[in-house]
């Protein structure tokens, strides 16, 4: 599916090095494919940030991703807000209708999204080696700037919370929330470009 999708319109390579989902390998032969339909919002795979590549797609599913393939533009939100933090020098970019909150006193970061139990945060701080995330619990990512990253996500009744975590020059970055599974499957999409979207200072 991600083949002929990718091929009969021509979305070309996964320049950007992109990858969204955890069970999708560099080495899988259709890598490039399955990222590239991401990358243009036709698929978001499963809550738990599989594709589980291996299951079969229902004609309802294909109705859908061709759909979206056909007509992008009403899949897409194209007004978006970049915040910049002076403090730790990185940009993140969010969507600009969701409720945000106010920078950090100290200058760290911002709430991007505070809304009914739903919550992203981006920030800095300076690293500490005996109270940085154990990175062996998270999947090394890359970022839509090349750089690499680590991810790492949880599951409980009816939450999902993540983490984005990168550390460069004695500072670490994050960009991580915790989101009701509603909220996560009606703003898939946009939760993955914030998170992919960190720029940091190096």
């Amino acid at each position: 599916m991600a083949a002929v999708l990718n091929r009969a319109f021509e979305f070309g390579d996964n320049e950007n090095k992109s990858e969204y989902f955890y069970d999708i390998d560099q080495d899988y032969a259709l890598y490039n494919d399955v990222q590239m339909i991401a990358q243009m919002g036709i698929t978001t795979g499963y809550s738990d940030g599989s594709y589980k590549p291996n299951n079969d797609v229902t004609r309802a599913q294909f109705a859908v991703f061709l759909a979206r393939a056909l007509d992008q533009d009403q899949f897409v939100n194209p007004n978006h807000t970049t915040y910049t933090n002076n403090r730790f020098g990185f940009e993140v970019t969010y969507p600009d209708n969701w409720e945000d909150g106010e920078e950090a006193e100290n200058g760290d970061g911002k709430t991007l999204l505070d809304d009914n139990n739903s919550t992203i945060r981006a920030y800095g701080t300076h690293y500490e080696e005996n109270q940085a995330p154990d990175v062996d619990d998270y999947e090394e990512v890359t970022l839509d700037n090349g750089k690499t990253a680590y991810y790492h996500t949880t599951q409980s009744d009816n939450k999902i919370a993540f983490d984005l975590y990168r550390v460069t020059d004695e500072t670490e970055y994050h960009v991580n929330g915790e989101v009701t599974k509603a909220f996560y499957s009606e703003n898939a999409n946009d939760i993955r470009d914030t998170i992919y979207s960190l720029v940091t200072r190096n």
